[in-house]
Protein backbone atom coordinates (compact mmCIF):
# COMPACT_ATOMS: atom_id res chain seq x y z
CA UNK A 1 0.00 0.00 0.00
CA UNK A 2 1.28 3.30 -0.77
CA UNK A 3 2.12 6.17 1.76
CA UNK A 4 0.20 9.47 1.28
CA UNK A 5 1.65 12.44 1.39
CA UNK A 6 1.40 13.47 4.99
CA UNK A 7 2.59 9.54 6.03
CA UNK A 8 5.81 10.53 4.22
CA UNK A 9 6.49 14.23 5.83
CA UNK A 10 6.08 12.65 8.87
CA UNK A 11 8.24 9.46 8.23
CA UNK A 12 10.83 12.22 7.20
CA UNK A 13 10.72 14.15 10.11
CA UNK A 14 10.79 11.53 12.59
CA UNK A 15 14.10 10.34 10.61
CA UNK A 16 15.89 13.55 10.76
CA UNK A 17 14.99 14.01 14.39
CA UNK A 18 16.12 10.45 14.93
CA UNK A 19 19.63 11.24 12.95
CA UNK A 20 19.67 15.36 13.19
CA UNK A 21 23.41 15.12 14.46
CA UNK A 22 24.69 12.93 11.68
CA UNK A 23 22.70 14.50 9.06
CA UNK A 24 24.32 17.93 10.49
CA UNK A 25 27.68 16.51 10.33
CA UNK A 26 27.40 15.22 6.70
CA UNK A 27 26.10 18.15 6.15
CA UNK A 28 29.00 20.40 7.46
CA UNK A 29 31.17 17.78 5.26
CA UNK A 30 29.68 18.68 2.15
CA UNK A 31 29.90 22.44 2.75
CA UNK A 32 33.78 22.00 3.77
CA UNK A 33 34.56 20.18 0.50
CA UNK A 34 32.26 22.09 -1.52
CA UNK A 35 32.64 25.58 -0.59
CA UNK A 36 33.52 27.07 -4.18
CA UNK A 37 30.98 25.39 -6.14
CA UNK A 38 28.27 26.46 -3.30
CA UNK A 39 29.91 30.17 -3.67
CA UNK A 40 30.03 29.89 -7.07
CA UNK A 41 26.54 28.75 -7.38
CA UNK A 42 25.28 31.51 -4.70
CA UNK A 43 26.72 34.43 -6.56
CA UNK A 44 25.18 33.21 -9.89
CA UNK A 45 21.51 33.12 -7.89
CA UNK A 46 21.54 35.55 -5.26
CA UNK A 47 18.69 37.63 -6.65
CA UNK A 48 16.32 33.76 -7.00
CA UNK A 49 17.91 32.92 -3.69
CA UNK A 50 17.02 35.83 -1.89
CA UNK A 51 13.44 35.75 -3.74
CA UNK A 52 13.02 32.30 -2.26
CA UNK A 53 14.01 33.45 1.24
CA UNK A 54 11.41 36.41 1.03
CA UNK A 55 8.92 34.25 0.01
CA UNK A 56 9.60 31.40 2.95
CA UNK A 57 10.16 34.24 5.50
CA UNK A 58 6.58 35.41 4.66
CA UNK A 59 4.87 32.00 4.35
CA UNK A 60 6.76 31.26 8.17
CA UNK A 61 6.36 34.31 10.39
CA UNK A 62 6.46 32.46 13.30
CA UNK A 63 8.83 30.07 12.65
CA UNK A 64 11.37 32.79 11.62
CA UNK A 65 10.13 34.85 14.34
CA UNK A 66 11.29 32.16 16.82
CA UNK A 67 14.79 31.62 14.95
CA UNK A 68 15.56 35.15 15.50
CA UNK A 69 14.53 35.57 19.10
CA UNK A 70 17.20 32.59 19.89
CA UNK A 71 19.97 34.62 18.29
CA UNK A 72 19.32 37.45 19.84
CA UNK A 73 18.86 35.83 23.26
CA UNK A 74 22.30 33.99 22.79
CA UNK A 75 24.05 37.27 21.42
CA UNK A 76 22.69 39.05 25.34
CA UNK A 77 24.10 36.32 27.51
CA UNK A 78 27.63 37.02 26.31
CA UNK A 79 29.40 39.88 26.83
CA UNK A 80 31.85 38.88 24.21
CA UNK A 81 28.63 38.56 21.59
CA UNK A 82 26.47 41.26 22.48
CA UNK A 83 30.03 43.63 22.07
CA UNK A 84 30.59 42.20 18.65
CA UNK A 85 26.84 42.47 17.74
CA UNK A 86 26.72 46.34 18.99
CA UNK A 87 29.87 47.01 17.01
CA UNK A 88 28.29 45.87 13.88
CA UNK A 89 25.05 48.03 14.65
CA UNK A 90 27.95 50.85 15.49
CA UNK A 91 29.58 50.72 12.24
CA UNK A 92 25.94 50.61 10.36
CA UNK A 93 25.12 53.68 12.13
CA UNK A 94 28.36 55.65 11.33
CA UNK A 95 28.01 54.63 7.88
CA UNK A 96 24.42 56.11 7.68
CA UNK A 97 25.86 59.37 9.07
CA UNK A 98 28.71 59.19 7.68
CA UNK A 99 30.97 59.15 11.11
CA UNK A 100 34.63 57.94 11.12
CA UNK A 101 34.40 54.03 12.20
CA UNK A 102 37.59 52.63 13.45
CA UNK A 103 37.23 50.21 16.64
CA UNK A 104 37.19 46.92 16.32
CA UNK A 105 36.46 44.34 19.67
CA UNK A 106 39.93 44.45 20.70
CA UNK A 107 39.67 48.27 21.16
CA UNK A 108 36.93 48.03 23.65
CA UNK A 109 37.43 47.46 27.74
CA UNK A 110 34.01 45.73 29.21
CA UNK A 111 33.85 46.93 32.52
CA UNK A 112 31.77 44.44 35.12
CA UNK A 113 30.41 47.33 36.22
CA UNK A 114 28.85 50.31 35.13
CA UNK A 115 31.45 53.37 35.34
CA UNK A 116 28.58 56.03 36.04
CA UNK A 117 25.85 53.97 37.98
CA UNK A 118 28.56 51.31 39.69
CA UNK A 119 25.76 48.57 39.22
CA UNK A 120 26.17 45.62 37.37
CA UNK A 121 25.00 44.99 33.53
CA UNK A 122 21.93 43.39 33.15
CA UNK A 123 21.21 41.14 29.99
CA UNK A 124 17.57 40.37 29.43
CA UNK A 125 17.16 37.98 26.85
CA UNK A 126 13.75 37.90 25.13
CA UNK A 127 12.82 41.36 26.00
CA UNK A 128 12.68 44.04 23.00
CA UNK A 129 13.45 46.95 25.36
CA UNK A 130 16.29 47.42 26.88
CA UNK A 131 17.10 47.46 30.44
CA UNK A 132 18.12 50.36 32.29
CA UNK A 133 21.33 48.47 33.58
CA UNK A 134 21.90 46.82 29.91
CA UNK A 135 25.38 47.90 28.38
CA UNK A 136 25.29 50.68 26.01
CA UNK A 137 28.20 51.97 23.38
CA UNK A 138 28.70 55.63 24.76
CA UNK A 139 30.86 57.74 22.00
CA UNK A 140 32.53 60.30 24.92
CA UNK A 141 32.59 62.77 22.35
CA UNK A 142 30.21 62.33 19.66
CA UNK A 143 31.77 64.37 16.85
CA UNK A 144 34.81 62.10 16.79
CA UNK A 145 32.67 59.30 15.79
CA UNK A 146 33.12 55.66 16.82
CA UNK A 147 37.21 55.67 17.16
CA UNK A 148 39.30 54.21 19.44
CA UNK A 149 39.70 56.02 22.76
CA UNK A 150 36.51 57.56 22.28
CA UNK A 151 34.00 54.92 22.97
CA UNK A 152 33.24 52.92 26.54
CA UNK A 153 30.90 50.84 27.68
CA UNK A 154 28.17 52.03 29.74
CA UNK A 155 24.53 51.67 30.98
CA UNK A 156 21.62 52.24 28.78
CA UNK A 157 20.71 54.43 31.34
CA UNK A 158 23.96 56.62 32.02
CA UNK A 159 23.53 56.81 28.20
CA UNK A 160 20.49 58.16 27.82
CA UNK A 161 20.72 60.54 30.57
CA UNK A 162 24.43 61.67 29.53
CA UNK A 163 22.73 62.78 26.25
CA UNK A 164 20.45 64.96 27.78
CA UNK A 165 21.82 66.51 31.05
CA UNK A 166 20.50 68.94 33.10
CA UNK A 167 21.09 68.21 36.63
CA UNK A 168 24.65 69.89 37.89
CA UNK A 169 25.43 66.71 40.60
CA UNK A 170 25.43 64.53 36.99
CA UNK A 171 27.06 67.02 34.82
CA UNK A 172 29.94 67.34 37.53
CA UNK A 173 29.98 63.49 37.18
CA UNK A 174 30.45 63.82 33.66
CA UNK A 175 33.13 66.34 33.86
CA UNK A 176 35.10 64.07 36.31
CA UNK A 177 34.74 61.39 34.28
CA UNK A 178 35.92 63.03 31.22
CA UNK A 179 39.02 64.49 33.23
CA UNK A 180 39.39 60.77 34.38
CA UNK A 181 39.51 59.88 30.20
CA UNK A 182 42.11 62.74 29.85
CA UNK A 183 39.49 64.65 27.68
CA UNK A 184 39.33 67.80 29.37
Amino acid sequence: MAQTVEEKKAYRAAYRDKHRERLREQGREYNAANREKILAYNAAHRDEIRLKNKAYYAANPEKYAEQRRRARDAILKDPKKWLQRALSNAKGRAKKKGAPFDISVEDIFFPSICPFTFLPFVFCPGTKEPHPQSPSLDRIKPERGYVRGNVRVISFHANAVKSNVTDPAIFQRLADDARLWGLV
